[in-house]
């Protein structure tokens, strides 16, 4: 039985994070000093020394208490004994909050950072993006050596951080390791085409150098290939890297791969879930476009300065060459997403557009919006007459 008495405040930032001379982790160290929460913390956790420690971040909002059960047991039921659990609640309440204190109280491995009132701001600039400010508060308060972050409605099988610590212990060079992907469905069922597309699209060896693995990504190539975040790291250099970002899909390639090799095992495995409240799928009706949030990255981080001392000019180019490709197509992309999803959606992108973009993404943008307008006007019109003739009649 576990007594209130054993549970207790604990340290939000610990040492290691001061000791960072990174300046960006200097600075999230001020913002998350300002963040209203609280850290709750066993007194008698008991983790063993002689071993290395996994940290998985789980963040945690009141929405399907299904999904959040089914990735809180996979969190608490891996097989290897040395692992860390940060779980952050984000203003969730009611059963969903009883559930999370409930499984802090019952595993001294757990840690619980918890919020007065649910933090969402993706539109916010770079540095003030609540999400992975949290994130960074639970690697702040964190003693493992190697740090990854779930999100509620996925899952890990049993031996997942076990294998991944097994990659790092096996290499020194290891700086990042993943899983398999799976995907699977609302009612968790695996998604065998997309999950098989997965598997087609992760053609690599146990270890890759994490620079050739970020080439064969920009290239097109199938080394690798993720739904957002997939790449378990070592702590002290997601520290020296200036902690987490917004940008994750970038970031996990060209800011932590980057510094050495890359590990990959076929036998853990991330259960992905596909499911009509996503957060890109919330951020679409939103009208978000990210330009912003990509040019940030690569002026907050100096890029191009860190890929040249990393990874060499030759990188350094390429992947300017590349970005600068990619944000043209992901914000005309993010925009034909939000107005073929609703009218008020795509006025909301386009308004994005036309503040955050330079010219020539904003006559792209009028040129397709102009181009598929019909199409989207005449299913509109089409779903309003199937409306007033099978509902408001009858109504």
């Amino acid at each position: 039985m576990v007594h209130l008495k054993n549970i207790t405040m604990g340290e939000k930032i610990r040492q290691r994070v001061y000791q960072s001379t990174h300046p960006v982790t200097q600075k999230l160290i001020k913002i998350i000093s300002a963040i209203d929460y609280e850290l709750f913390v066993h007194t008698d956790e008991n983790f063993a020394a002689t071993k290395p420690i996994f940290t998985i971040i789980l963040t945690i909002y009141d929405t399907n208490i299904q999904y959040i059960e089914e990735s809180l047991k996979s969190v608490f039921g891996q097989v290897y004994e040395n692992t860390e659990v940060i779980l952050i609640n984000n203003g969730a309440s009611g059963k969903v909050g009883d559930l999370i204190w409930n499984y802090f109280l019952n595993h001294k491995n757990a840690k619980l950072i918890r919020t007065k009132k649910n933090l969402y701001h993706p539109a916010a600039k770079l540095l003030s993006d609540p999400i992975p400010q949290l994130w960074n508060a639970g690697l702040f308060c964190s003693v493992g050596d190697y740090v990854y972050f779930l999100s509620y409605d996925d899952a890990l099988s049993p031996n997942y951080t076990i294998d991944m610590v097994q990659l790092f212990q096996e290499n020194i060079k290891c700086q990042t390791a993943a899983p398999l992907v799976v995907s699977m469905n609302e009612s968790s069922k695996v998604n065998i085409d997309i999950s098989k597309t997965f598997r087609e699209n992760n053609i690599r060896e146990r270890y890759t150098n994490g620079i050739s693995l970020a080439e064969s990504y920009m290239r097109g190539e199938n080394k690798i290939s993720f739904p957002g975040g997939l790449l378990a790291v070592r702590s002290n250099l997601v520290l020296d890297c200036g902690g987490f970002d917004n940008n994750n899909d970038a970031s996990q390639l060209f800011k932590f791969a980057i510094c050495g090799d890359s590990g990959f095992s076929r036998d853990a495995i991330l259960y992905w879930r596909h499911h009509s409240n996503q957060a890109n799928k919330i951020q679409r009706k939103m009208g978000l476009v990210y330009y912003r949030s990509l040019n940030e990255f690569n002026k907050v981080y100096d890029i191009k300065k860190f890929h040249r001392h990393v990874a060499g000019n030759a990188f350094a180019e390429e992947y300017a060459r590349y970005i600068d490709k990619l944000i043209v197509e992901q914000t005309i992309t993010a925009f034909q997403h939000a107005y073929t999803m609703s009218f008020y959606s795509g006025l909301k992108a386009l308004g994005r557009i036309f503040l955050e973009c330079p010219l020539r993404i904003q006559v792209i943008s009028l040129r397709y919006y102009l181009r598929d307008f019909p199409n989207y006007f005449r299913r509109w019109s089409i779903a309003r007459s199937i409306y007033y003739k099978f509902f408001k009649k009858n109504s």
